[in-house]
């Protein structure tokens, strides 16, 4: 008899949990009636063009090429944005309608402050869904949406959307600024793109370094005596080497004054990369030092004096942000290639 009850608690707890998973898995937009909710875009490989203003004036386009995105026709975007974007038109769904009482509100806020975004498929001139991103919710797990559709009009509804795989809000995917689209890539070079890198370590020369490249064949020498290694770590060389082939910064530091940026500038960088390529151009970064928040997370006054994730750094006369992780990489020094 109990054996028989158990069996049929574990049907209904199996069927409970079944509706559940397919309740959240269609708390899409074709849960609502309002045909202006249906948000998403499944196939995200025939979105070919994206356009996003803001109501600051901005506005940038991105256009799919073989390969890659660009960015207002003649840069590269930064393709792990393309992709949050895309998972964004593919994943959206509906956390829940604007209530009645703050719908007018709502849209008069949109229409204040929103970023418009314009999605375009199969290499049509007409927009297939226009979305209008709001601000957050009061938990900042949710963004307010409302959506255009050409030939239909603009909803009166506002939504709360969510992402199931982020927790938090959409509206930074949405940059109208072509700086946070642009690549930012340093280095790119395969092991034949190039003639030499240098790497000069300013706080200890001794391990600064050179590579020259002829043919298959690297000659690894001291900066500061110009000679070369006797005995050649190959294997190390090779692996130094694939550091360089996808190499980005994260961002331009848009936070430093110009005074600050005189200040950095008169200090002695940390490390300078250099690498001359085949036709004799070279393309150098400078790394310096960033000074840590005064401030902590929890509004203390901070003991750290440098940022333990980034540095400044210093690329074709800007200022940059680059990790820690991504370029200690090539921070090697003249004994780790051999003797």
């Amino acid at each position: 008899m109990h054996k028989k009850r158990n069996l049929i608690l574990l049907a209904v707890l199996a069927l409970t949990s079944a509706g559940v998973f397919w309740l959240y898995q269609n708390k899409s937009s074709k849960s609502f009636e309002d045909s202006f909710a249906d948000f998403s875009v499944k196939d995200t490989a025939s979105i070919d063009k994206i356009i996003i203003s803001d109501t600051e004036g901005k506005m940038i386009t991105l256009k799919r090429k073989a390969g890659f995105w660009s960015l207002n026709d003649s840069l590269e975007a930064r393709p792990e944005l393309i992709n949050l974007a895309l998972g964004a038109f593919r994943d959206v769904i509906i956390q829940s309608p604007i209530g009645a009482k703050a719908k007018e509100n709502t849209i008069r806020f949109l229409a204040a402050r929103h970023k418009q975004v314009q999605i375009f498929q199969n290499g049509s001139d007409t927009p297939t869904k226009i979305w209008y991103v709001g601000d957050a919710n009061q938990s900042h797990f949710g963004t307010t949406l409302l959506q255009e559709i050409p030939g239909k009009g603009k909803a009166d509804q506002p939504y709360i959307i969510e992402l199931p795989w982020h927790k938090g809000f959409i509206t930074p995917f949405f940059y109208a600024d072509y700086l946070e689209w642009m690549a930012t890539p340093v280095f790119r070079y395969r092991e034949n793109d190039f003639k030499n890198i240098t790497v000069q370590l300013y706080a200890k020369p001794e391990g600064s370094f050179s590579i020259d490249r002829v043919g298959r064949f690297y000659t690894v020498r001291s900066l500061a005596s110009g000679k070369p290694l006797q005995k050649l770590d190959s294997l190390f060389v090779k692996d130094y080497i694939k550091g360089y082939e996808k190499l980005y910064f994260e961002c331009y530091d848009k936070l430093l004054s110009p005074q600050q940026e005189d200040s950095v500038l008169q200090t002695s960088p940390l490390y300078r990369i250099a690498v001359t390529e085949n036709d004799g151009q070279v393309n150098e970064i400078k790394i310096y030092r960033k000074k840590a928040p005064s401030y902590d997370m929890e509004g203390e006054l901070s003991v750290v004096k440098y940022d333990v994730d980034r540095y400044n750094g210093y690329y074709k006369n800007r200022f940059v942000m680059v990790q820690h992780y991504a370029f200690d990489k090539l921070l090697a020094e003249l004994n780790n290639f051999g003797e």
